[in-house]
């Protein structure tokens, strides 16, 4: 009797901190959802939109100078 109720203790414990786990992680997706969702609706009346294309790098040349 005081095996099956330790091995029961043991798998609710287990449970329970893989329940905390998904529970943290949801809630952090949740929050970062949240937030940009936010910054869009901020913006909107200022015609700001989100880029669907990626951002372009910029590449300058050197170019060499000669001294006097």
């Amino acid at each position: 009797m005081a095996d099956r109720a330790i091995r029961n203790i043991n798998t609710t414990t287990k449970q329970l901190k893989e329940l905390q786990f998904e529970y943290k992680t949801i809630k952090g997706e949740v929050m970062f959802k949240s937030e940009e969702n936010q910054i869009i609706k901020a913006t909107e009346p200022l015609g700001l939109k989100v880029a669907k294309e990626l951002p372009q790098r910029l590449q300058v040349e050197k170019t060499t100078t000669t001294s006097k």
